[in-house]
């Protein structure tokens, strides 16, 4: 599996914007999973702060 790592902020905003109509938030780790795409950092949330 290719590690991809960083993207252009411009290419994380277009990929956003396709996700946000596309997913909820819960969907988006098993979407990313099958795609083969694994998070790297970051912090989880859980419910709202």
């Amino acid at each position: 599996m290719a590690i991809i790592k960083s993207f252009p902020e411009s290419h994380i905003k277009e990929i956003g914007m396709a996700l946000a109509d596309a997913a909820t938030h819960n969907e988006l780790p098993d979407l990313f999973r099958q795609c083969g795409i694994v998070e790297c950092g970051g912090n989880p949330k859980n419910g709202r702060e």
